[in-house]
């Protein structure tokens, strides 16, 4: 068992590529945190987008990963759809 449970929420699609949801997680700290799952493989790959960018950076990588793999996509904290992280 997982020392924490995250709580997975769907808010939608990916824009453009449709077909894999966008869901949204909230860390134990109280972070949300939104990234797109593709695929069901055995493996999970986790797309850690750089600076000045998102999820939609491996757009075009998720389909043919996605065929062998487990895909995760995230948007860093302040970056696509999730919230910049608190002062607190």
């Amino acid at each position: 068992m997982a020392k924490h449970q995250l709580e997975r929420e769907d808010v939608g699609t990916l824009a453009g590529v449709g077909e894999w949801p966008l869901r949204q997680i909230t860390l134990p700290s109280g972070q949300p945190l939104q990234y797109v799952e593709a695929g069901s493989g055995a493996r999970t790959l986790l797309f850690v987008h750089g600076l000045a960018s998102d999820r939609l950076a491996w757009a075009r990588n998720l389909r043919p990963l996605s065929e062998v793999y487990r895909v995760l996509a995230l948007d860093l904290p302040g970056f696509g759809g999730s919230a910049p992280l608190s002062e607190t």
